[in-house]
């Protein structure tokens, strides 16, 4: 039986572990603005699962909401590209965990708030032809609310449908902070792993 799965509305660093510890058949990660790339020991990532870290920081600036709401709204994207995926495979993602935190610089007035979100999408993201009002394409979706107190949400996601990437490899962070009313910027920051494994198509 095939799964299928919907979710509804939709300094980076990264570290790559090797299950066997360090070793020259671990090769090193790179970085460059807005991509970060994950280089990983081939061999192994094909007969066991991999390990990666990734850590999002974002400080929302933003404009308006859109007519109808208030507050003020802000978003940021942030591919994450695995790369050396050998011919003839594809990347499975079968785990998620780690937490985001949130908060708001400065003192909020009382009865002000703000809201945020993150989640990870792969570039299959859209409207579900299944599911109404549902999206595919979103592996892990959370939100929450700061204002005079922070946020922090743990999370420890069993990946059991939508783990299969598509051709391009990538895994898309999302965050976003919507409503904002507290007169102030928000900062949050996803810090998560990633288990994944190189599948033979």
């Amino acid at each position: 039986m095939t799964k299928c799965i919907a979710c509804f509305f939709l300094a980076v660093s990264v570290f790559e572990q090797c299950p066997s510890g360090p070793s020259t058949s671990c090769v090193a990660f790179t970085l460059s603005p807005l991509r970060y790339h994950i280089l990983s020991p081939l061999e192994n990532c094909r007969a066991s699962s991999c390990l990666a870290t990734v850590n999002v920081p974002f400080d929302s600036q933003g404009t308006a909401c859109p007519a109808g709401t208030w507050g003020i709204c802000d978003s940021r994207t942030v591919p994450i590209q695995f790369e050396a995926v050998p011919q003839g495979y594809a990347v499975e993602i079968e785990e998620l965990y780690g937490d985001v935190i949130a908060w708001v610089h400065g003192m909020v007035p009382s009865g002000m708030h703000s809201g945020v979100l993150w989640g990870l999408t792969n570039s299959a993201e859209g409207l579900s032809p299944n599911v109404q009002y549902g999206a595919q394409g979103c592996l892990i979706y959370l939100q929450g609310a700061v204002g005079q107190g922070d946020l922090t949400r743990p999370f420890d996601q069993i990946i059991l449908a939508g783990g299969l990437l598509p051709a391009d490899n990538i895994l898309t962070s999302q965050e976003a902070v919507f409503l904002n009313d507290t007169g102030a910027s928000v900062h949050m920051e996803a810090t998560f792993a990633i288990a994944y494994r190189f599948i033979r198509l």
